[in-house]
This record gives C-alpha cells, structure tokens and sequence, in this order.
C-alpha cells in the first residue's frame, strides 16, 4: 500500500507539470500584453 501512494504521488507530480507550464506561458503573454499596451495608456493619466 505504501508503495502505491509513492508511485500515484510520483505519477501525479508529472501529470501536473503540463498544466504548471501552461498557466506560466499564460502569465507571461498577459504580462508583456500588459506592458505593451496597456501601461503606456494608463501612465498618460498621471
């Protein structure tokens, strides 16, 4: 038994890295829409 949860528990941390990546490259593309668009819009008002 414990060495089943071993395995799930190993088998879950690489099943989830995809989704890590995905959300990393989805902060990133939002970070530079952000800083090319809408930064520049925004500090006009101060």
């Amino acid at each position: 038994m414990e060495r089943f949860l071993e395995n799930a528990m190993y088998a879950s941390r690489w099943l989830l890295a995809p989704v890590y990546f995905g959300l990393s490259l989805g902060l990133i593309a939002l970070t530079i829409k952000f800083f090319s668009g809408d930064l520049p819009h925004t500090a006009a008002y101060f």
